[in-house]
């Protein structure tokens, strides 16, 4: 059941740049609207480098690949202390209170 929700809910996050003409980028968020599953606290994605890809093994395999990106879902709070404060506050915030940067749609937010 998790891992269908999860791939439902890349899917509509893949097709969001194609339905409106732009790309996402490192550092960028997204907001979802409304909670990613009920009596979530998280609503919102956040768009990080992954550490976890071989570039170089990537672009092998396609020409027109710029970068991948680690969607990390966040609570709309932390969504906001990004935006005022900046990607490294965040990611020192993340990092203080252990986010793993993993598709868990149940952990609590931070603030």
């Amino acid at each position: 059941e998790n891992s269908d929700l999860i791939a439902n809910i890349i899917s509509v996050v893949a097709l969001f740049p194609f339905k409106n003409s732009t790309a996402f980028e490192h550092g960028q968020t997204l907001d979802f609207g409304r909670p990613l599953i009920p009596n979530s606290e998280l609503e919102a994605f956040y768009f990080a480098a992954t550490p976890f890809i071989k570039y170089p093994d990537l672009f092998r395999c396609t020409n027109t690949a710029k970068t991948i990106l680690h969607l990390i879902p966040i609570s709309r709070k932390e969504m906001e202390f990004k935006l005022k404060y900046g990607i490294d506050a965040f990611l020192d915030l993340m990092g203080k209170h252990g986010v793993e940067p993993f598709m868990d749609l149940r952990r609590k937010s931070c603030i």
